[in-house]
């Protein structure tokens, strides 16, 4: 995913997840990261089977409705992914990535709805464990609801290297790139249940 262009709000977010539902025949997930590896790093169908763990035709089928769609809806599929940038870190053992830069309404829903996020998060991730805690930046960073003896050892590392209106994951075990696309479609749907009129 490239170099950011725009503020991310939860309308962008939702019609990010629409259009992946009405024109892709596959997970969301699964359909976004075959996305970006095609398009951003201009690897092909057999790279990206191996990369994801998904079978090729899969793949492919997802190439083949990326191809097929039209001109606007293909530029504002675009336009959402190429403005969403992602950081990958480690603080000790723990993998972390930031997406950013979101609009502060909507960071500040995350934080606000963090519990409910995270329950959404996990259901997508489809495994509990992979998730350690949840962080937001609009200011300064915090990790909502999170005891100040175990979010203190990550804010120090993390505040200089981390940009503002960033969601941060910290995960509990080595994740792939579905599983930060799944980040992305948890938030479209935080954004329809909780967040449409504030982000």
């Amino acid at each position: 995913m490239r170099e950011a262009v725009g503020e991310i709000d939860c309308q962008a977010l939702i019609e990010l997840y629409r259009s992946v539902k009405e024109h892709f025949d596959e997970d969301p997930a699964i359909a976004l990261s075959t996305i970006a590896l095609y398009k951003f790093e201009g690897v092909g169908r057999v790279y990206i089977s191996k990369f994801l763990n998904v079978p090729e035709r899969r793949v492919r089928r997802v190439v083949e409705s990326l191809s097929k769609l039209g001109e606007k809806e293909y530029e504002a599929l675009m336009r959402v992914l190429h403005s969403i940038k992602v950081d990958r870190m480690t603080v000790g053992h723990y993998e972390v990535t930031t997406f950013h830069p979101f609009n502060p309404r909507l960071v500040e829903c995350v934080a606000e709805k963090v519990v409910y996020f995270r329950d959404l998060l996990v259901i997508n991730l489809g495994d509990f464990k992979r998730l350690f805690m949840i962080g937001v930046k609009t200011g300064r960073l915090l990790f909502p609801l999170v005891p100040d003896e175990i979010s203190r050892s990550f804010v120090e590392p993390l505040e200089p290297a981390t940009s503002p209106n960033s969601i941060v994951i910290v995960w509990s075990s080595p994740h792939s790139l579905v599983d930060e696309a799944s980040v992305l479609v948890s938030l479209s749907n935080l954004c329809k249940g909780y967040c449409v009129k504030t982000g």
